[in-house]
């Protein structure tokens, strides 16, 4: 699957490991390390302007106050 496609490319990465899921032995779980938290940290500033840029930015006022 898909999924399963992007998870091995974190992990190939190194930026997260597979586990057993505990309450479901067919299921796994994909715990970010400190690499890829990290990764996060270093990568978060620019995915909010970009996010900001794409979408809140081109919002009028009235749709901002509707939101909350």
């Amino acid at each position: 699957s898909r999924l399963s496609h992007a998870v091995a490319r974190l992990e190939k990465n190194g930026w997260v490991r597979r586990e057993d899921c505990p309450s479901d032995k067919r299921g796994q779980l994909a715990v970010l390390t400190d690499d890829g938290r990290a990764m996060l940290v270093r990568s978060a500033p620019g995915h909010v302007a970009a996010v900001r840029q794409a979408l809140f930015d081109r919002l009028t006022p009235e749709q901002v106050e509707s939101l909350g």
